[in-house]
Order: C-alpha cells, then sequence, then structure tokens
C-alpha cells in the first residue's frame, strides 16, 4: 500500500506521504516522522493481514482473488470513514494548521486522493490474497480455523 502513495507520482497523481502523517502523530514534526510511521503502516498491514488469513479469507466466497477484494474493503472502510475523520482531532499538526485536515475520504489533499485510497487497498487486498494462496499450498497447517467451507474435505 505505501509503495502505491510512492508511485502515485510517476503517473501524475498527487504524493500523500501517510508513512509521515502517521508517525508525526507520535513525533510532533515532520523532520522525523517518516520511521515510526513507516512501522506503523507496516505493523497495520500486517496486523490486518493476519486477520484475512485467520478470519476473513476462510469466510469469505469466490476466487481468492475476489476474496482479497473483498476483504480490502475494510481497510478502506477504516481508513475513509474512521482514520481520516478523526486525524484532525489527534493530529498535532493539523490542530497548528500545519498539516492541512484531510476532508471527505482525503479529498482537501487532492482530488485523486480517494481514489488512491480506492486502488492502493485493492492492490493491498490482491496481495493478502495471494500470500494466502501461497500460505495454503505451502504451510503444513489448516489455516482455515474453524470457519471450513463446506466443500472442503478433511484429511
Amino acid at each position: 500500500m505505501t509503495v502505491v502513495w510512492y508511485l502515485a507520482p510517476l503517473v501524475g497523481l498527487p504524493i500523500v506521504d501517510f508513512p509521515v502523517i502517521l508517525g508525526s502523530i507520535a513525533t510532533g514534526n515532520l523532520n522525523n516522522a517518516f520511521t515510526p510511521g513507516l512501522v506503523v503502516h507496516f505493523l497495520i498491514g500486517v496486523a490486518l493481514g493476519f486477520l484475512y488469513v485467520y478470519a476473513a479469507g476462510p469466510l469469505l466466497r469466490g476466487a481468492a482473488w475476489l476474496r482479497g477484494l473483498q476483504f480490502s474493503l475494510l481497510p478502506l472502510v477504516l481508513t475513509s470513514l474512521v482514520l481520516l475523520p478523526l486525524l484532525p482531532y489527534i493530529h498535532p499538526l493539523i490542530r497548528v494548521r500545519q498539516l492541512v485536515t484531510p476532508g471527505i475520504l482525503g479529498s482537501n489533499w487532492g482530488v485523486q486522493v480517494p481514489w488512491l485510497l480506492l486502488g492502493g487497498h485493492l492492490i493491498y487486498g490482491l496481495v493478502c490474497a495471494a500470500v494466502y494462496a501461497f500460505l495454503q499450498t505451502t504451510v503444513s497447517f489448516d489455516l482455515s480455523g474453524p470457519w471450513k467451507q463446506p466443500d472442503e474435505k478433511n484429511e
């Protein structure tokens, strides 16, 4: 997901430095916010990946890529409708007007930002699906937990 943000300018889209935005919540400045923000963004992605592997992946129906796209709606909605609206209340640099408030779906950061959010999260969902499919074929333990698909056979 973070890679999408940094590749966006190559196709004429705005860059939204989400790791810096996340990191500056903790650091209170933009200068040393990248590393903590990148770590937080990475850990959120890993946590959501575990949620996919152990809960959403086995519950969702359809082809692996379709389950990944379905799952990507969870972090998209959480980011767009929970995190971004809360940002002006929790971010110290937005409160002192060093950063622009994101607005609805991040649109104050550029009219393309909602599309970047959608595209980035869809790519993230596809990556989750690919990792899940890889783990299903290579890991010797059952990843489906208690949510077995009705057509699966226990071996």
